[in-house]
């Protein structure tokens, strides 16, 4: 077996357990969890079943050789509150869709490459000349939409997720083999498009980092998290672009409705526009009240990440998977399993498969 005592101590310090609190679990003494961290025994395959149960992870995760990396959620919340559980179960399944990822993608005849620039920034002012370059680089309209921007990432082999995930994470990266990018799926799609933007602005200006870019709503305030929200608002709503609409529209941005017109011409949000507009002087904070609606969390169903396989999966990930489970070299179980969904929804979906490709071949016999 593989020596996998350092997964063992990550794991179990991501989850915020102690020693004591997985030997309970295990019914097992301290010593021996802490020799198997330490690679000096290995749990047998019951007590790995265990430990994978107890950590949110697969059996086969916890044994093969997928490197696991320590993430800072830089928040300080407590290991017994909700958003933390829902933090490390979310980034828990991501990192073993992009290990699942990596290995659909080394027994393919067809090698992804990403193609990505890199840049980096000593101060905001330089974001409107990178984002100038990216546009070009990826070919953007004027005016970018979330269904042109996915398109372009993956165009450059960039892997994108929508998942069902908890109202505090709007999205984040994990650079690994490939770059993997996920999407709160239950966010507006103005608020989609802001994240997919931003993940960007991370990839491109922080590309170099070494460990797992995990950010989330609890954390925004930092230098990297301001970049690539300055490269994420350049690249929708450049500042000169604004600047020149506040000059010539002045009053008319005192009307909401106005405000929300010109939102939607440009896929952002309202809100984010009103943001924006008391960054360059024209709205006080004090009129937050006229502009901005009062957010009121959804309600969402986080049993499963996946229930719409066509809008939530990426395309080059599925079909490579589809094509293993045509080919009968992936059960159903195991399909379920690496798109993350439930079997009800993957049922439905293979059969409306199944049935279009019943129907065209209908048609070429005809």
């Amino acid at each position: 077996m593989k020596r996998i005592g350092n997964k063992l101590k990550e794991l179990r310090k991501l989850n915020k357990l102690t020693l004591k609190d997985v030997g309970l679990r295990l019914g097992v003494d301290t010593s021996l969890i802490s020799r198997w961290e330490n690679d000096e025994r290995q749990p047998g395959n019951n007590q790995l079943m265990e430990l994978a149960e107890i950590f949110g992870v697969s059996f086969n995760f916890l044994v093969d050789d997928q490197e696991f990396r320590p993430v800072n959620f830089r928040a300080n919340l407590p290991k017994d509150s909700e958003e933390y559980k829902g933090l490390v179960a979310v980034y828990l399944d991501a990192v073993q869709n992009a290990g699942n990822i990596t290995r659909i993608m080394a027994g393919s005849k067809h090698k992804t490459s990403v193609q990505m620039p890199a840049f980096k920034v000593e101060s905001l002012d330089e974001i409107p000349e990178i984002v100038a370059q990216i546009k070009d680089f990826y070919k953007l309209n004027k005016i970018v939409s979330l269904d042109e921007l996915k398109g372009a990432l993956r165009d450059k082999g960039v892997f994108i997720f929508e998942w069902s995930m908890p109202d505090k994470i709007s999205g984040f990266t994990i650079s690994g083999d490939y770059k993997v990018i996920y999407l709160n799926h239950n966010n507006s799609e103005a608020r989609r498009l802001f994240t997919l933007a931003h993940e960007l602005g991370h990839l491109i200006l922080h590309g170099d980092q070494p460990d797992y870019s995990f950010e989330s709503n609890l954390a925004r305030r930092t230098k990297p998290e301001k970049e690539a929200n300055a490269f994420a608002n350049e690249l929708l709503l450049s500042e000169r672009k604004l600047k020149k609409l506040v000059k010539d529209h002045s009053i008319k941005f005192r009307n909401p409705a106005f405000l929300r017109t010109v939102a939607g011409v440009f896929n952002i949000s309202p809100d984010a526009l009103f943001y924006r507009l008391m960054q360059i002087g024209h709205f006080s904070p004090a009129e937050k009240k006229n502009f901005v609606t009062p957010y009121i969390p959804p309600e969402v169903d986080l049993t499963t990440r996946v229930r719409d396989i066509d809008t939530q999966i990426d395309k080059e990930y599925f079909t490579r998977i589809y094509s293993g489970y045509f080919d009968d070299e992936i059960s159903f179980s195991k399909l379920k399993n690496l798109l993350f969904t439930d079997e009800e929804t993957l049922s439905k979906y293979l059969e409306g498969m199944e049935s279009l490709i019943d129907d065209n071949i209908g048609k070429e016999a005809q």
